[in-house]
């Protein structure tokens, strides 16, 4: 995913913390967890996913469908690597 162990731990216990994940075992690895959405994590899932619709009918309403539809191809798009920004001061 990009990110260190130590950050996804935080994360997923952040999660878990507002009831949003559970962690149980696995079973078939008894040493290692898996994290579940719990019913109020798959609300918020729903919810989101319910926003986007709206937002998408909202954004195909003012430019259109068929630049919707432009949009979403160019965002799911390979971008290539990241590129590495260094800010510097200006005076």
């Amino acid at each position: 995913m990009g990110v260190s162990r130590q950050a996804m731990h935080k994360t997923v216990g952040d999660l878990e913390g507002l009831g949003l994940l559970d962690l149980v075992i696995d079973p078939t690895n008894r040493s290692a967890k898996l994290v579940k959405l719990t019913d109020k994590g798959q609300a918020n899932v729903e919810a989101a996913l319910d926003a986007f619709i709206d937002i998408e009918v909202e954004l195909a309403s003012r430019i259109g469908p068929s630049s919707v539809q432009a949009l979403r191809l160019a965002l799911s798009s390979s971008w290539g690597e990241p590129v590495a920004v260094i800010r510097t001061a200006r005076g």
